[in-house]
């Protein structure tokens, strides 16, 4: 499974799209055409580049797109769900083997 966190802010998952680099949340952007949004020529070329490349646009896209749908909210919350379900039954399982190897 994805490192996916609830806290993970939409506004980062929507940017995927987008051209600007968002580094402090690199599990979120993992793909993309990405410039450094303080460098103006570097801004430049990439939305030239895009402009000029449909392909590479719509790939882009797409992959923004299906990397968006990881981050729905109620797909976090159902991966969260599973993992808080599964270290309660994994505590469980140590809780019972303890009182099992040690009766009183």
């Amino acid at each position: 499974m994805e490192t996916l966190r609830p806290e993970t802010p939409e506004a980062l998952a929507e940017a995927l799209a987008s051209a600007a680099r968002a580094s402090a949340v690199p599990e979120v952007v993992t793909q993309g055409l990405l410039v450094d949004p303080d460098n103006e020529e570097a801004l430049a070329a990439g939305i030239e580049r895009l402009y000029r490349d449909g392909d590479l646009r719509r790939r882009l896209g797409e992959q923004g797109l299906a990397r968006v749908e990881q981050f729905d909210a109620p797909r976090v919350a159902a991966r969260f769900a599973e993992e808080v379900g599964r270290a309660i039954s994994n505590r469980r399982m140590t809780l019972k083997r303890t009182f099992d190897s040690n009766p009183r």
